[in-house]
């Protein structure tokens, strides 16, 4: 970057920018709590600057990630400026506005920008950056000035502070910023340390490091990839192609011999790549149709695993759908190989003991497994209610959403005589509020959403249940008990309804809902408009497209 004078400047002795009350750096925080894995312990992986509010909240890493770099260039060249003043002079007033211009906006809205004004121009103190930059990631409280400080490590172009990047980039807030550090280091080993790093994170991180190592020769890399990498807290979808074809995962099919993990592996991948979005999927997978040719032919050697009965599902699916033909048969999706292979998957579907895997399954108390045999139990023509309705009976506190799918009425009248006993219906009613509910402490309301929902279908049903949630504070469990009694007509109210509904939009604080509440008074429809986005699925459901950020 150039060469400058040697004039006094001297980090150590600067007076700290940030906040006087902060209890800990962010980076002592992630260094103290990293488990003997060197992944970041759970428990623990709320960073020292979060909010505890009931506003929505990413996934470490999930606003950065979904959200494409910012090219705020009149942001940038603000901080170019603010850093040429802090690199010349360290004066506590200087240094405090920087800090302050620092933090206000995400560092995602400005840093590409910055980062080419830096490349281009060349004219700060190459020496001074990186040990600003080193500084504010190892002292900083503050979540976007670690990322501010993670970018700048990575231009200058050094590995002094390599084991301090690391270290930051196993928190999932911050991995993408040292993925791409590291990736700029010059440094021989630095595919090797974000393969490290690869191993240690599990969200975004995972996705993040996965895609800087597609290009990978490295032979324990490709490895990992095909049976390991692709795994991410997210969605398998976002890796499961970049993952199939860094890993090889033909070249290991072709092999007369597998191991039963990798088959499991590929059956995993295989289900992302037919599941489609929001990356590359079978469409783009050249190497498709080899690949599940050979995966079912390999299926009828090995340890049955419902892991493959998921995947037969998704391959049946696929096999039967008639669109994009032309396109499909110049990827290998011949009509003789799309025959054939249907006939196969038929075959290995009606083998007994997939039955019996399916029904050992939805009897476990073993969460994951009950919920990996219930995913696959409608492929087989299989009744998980009772199962669903069972586990409620014992105690466990999830399945409302799916044993409120039935319209069988006699069911219902289980779920909600249940309902009323478990539910501290008297404590959810405490009155209305302007609450979201998105924490924890809210679990009970929000499994109350799941009943609520499913009443409209049953009218003059679950009264106790309706009464409580049009006095709930969240606004949602207010709003869908509403529905459910505007759904059925005044006519099938129960006695008391209509004065209780008079009662309750006296104390109602939401504008909306108070006329809301002045219509279904009137006997006028839920709404003027058709109301669509109300429909909630349970998270367990894995019938639908997985969800997290």
């Amino acid at each position: 970057m150039g060469s400058f004078e040697n004039i006094s400047w001297n980090l150590a002795s600067a007076s700290p920018p940030w906040r006087k009350d902060a209890s800990a750096s962010i980076f002592a925080h992630i260094q103290k709590h990293l488990g003997p894995n060197g992944a970041v312990d759970d428990a623990f992986s709320r960073l020292p600057d979060e909010v505890d509010d009931d506003r929505i909240k990413f996934v470490a890493g999930g606003l950065d990630s979904l959200v494409a770099g910012g090219a705020n260039t009149d942001r940038a060249k603000m901080m170019y400026r603010a850093l040429q003043v802090v690199l010349e002079d360290l004066a506590p007033t200087k240094l405090e506005r920087f800090y302050e211009q620092l933090l206000q906006q995400g560092a995602i809205e400005f840093i590409d920008p910055l980062m080419e004004q830096i490349l281009h121009r060349k004219d700060l103190d190459p020496s001074r950056l990186e040990e600003l930059a080193g500084w504010i990631a190892q002292h900083s409280p503050d979540r976007e000035a670690i990322k501010f400080s993670l970018a700048l490590l990575g231009i200058v172009q050094t590995s002094k502070y390599a084991d301090v990047i690391t270290t930051l980039g196993r928190h999932e807030e911050f991995s993408l910023y040292a993925i791409v550090a590291l990736s700029n280091i010059d440094d021989d080993n630095s595919e090797t340390k974000i393969f490290d790093l690869a191993k240690q994170v599990h969200g975004w991180g995972r996705i993040h490091a996965v895609h800087r190592l597609a290009e990978t020769t490295n032979p324990q890399i490709q490895a990992w990839l095909v049976r390991e990498g692709y795994k991410n807290d997210i969605l398998y979808e976002y890796l499961a192609y970049t993952c199939a074809v860094a890993g090889g995962l033909r070249r290991e099919l072709e092999k007369d011999e597998v191991d039963p993990d990798l088959l499991v592996s590929a059956a995993e991948i295989l289900q992302a790549l037919f599941m489609g979005g929001p990356a590359e999927d079978m469409s783009d997978y050249d190497d498709g149709a080899v690949v599940v040719q050979r995966y079912v032919e390999h299926l009828e050697d090995h340890p049955r695993d419902l892991h493959h009965l998921k995947a037969l599902e998704s391959i049946e699916e696929y096999l039967q759908d008639d669109s994009d033909l032309q396109a499909r048969a110049e990827q290998g999706w011949s009509t003789k190989v799309r025959d054939k292979l249907l006939w196969r998957v038929k075959t290995l579907k009606v083998s007994s003991h997939w039955k019996d895997l399916v029904l050992t399954g939805l009897a476990s108390t073993d969460r994951s497994v009950f919920y990996q045999a219930e995913s696959v139990a409608r492929f087989l023509d299989i009744d998980s209610w009772p199962y669903h309705f069972a586990r409620l009976e014992a105690g466990n506190d999830e399945g409302w959403y799916y044993v409120m799918q039935s319209r069988d009425t006699e069911r219902i009248d289980r779920v909600l005589a249940l309902a009323e006993r478990v539910f501290p219906l008297e404590q959810i009613a405490s009155g209305p509020a302007k609450i979201l509910g998105f924490s924890s402490q809210w679990k009970a309301h929000n499994q109350l959403d799941f009943l609520l929902q499913g009443l409209p279908h049953f009218p003059g049903k679950g009264w106790p249940l309706l009464r409580a949630g049009l006095r709930s504070p969240l606004i949602r469990n207010r709003h869908l008990a509403l529905r459910a009694l505007a759904t059925w007509g005044k006519a099938n109210w129960p006695e008391g309804a209509e004065a209780y509904l008079e009662s309750v939009l006296v104390e109602e604080v939401e504008e909306e809902l108070q006329s809301k509440l002045r219509r279904v008074l009137a006997g006028l429809p839920f709404s003027d408009e058709n109301e669509t986005g109300d429909e909630i699925h349970d998270e367990n459901d894995d019938s639908d497209d997985d969800a997290v950020s």
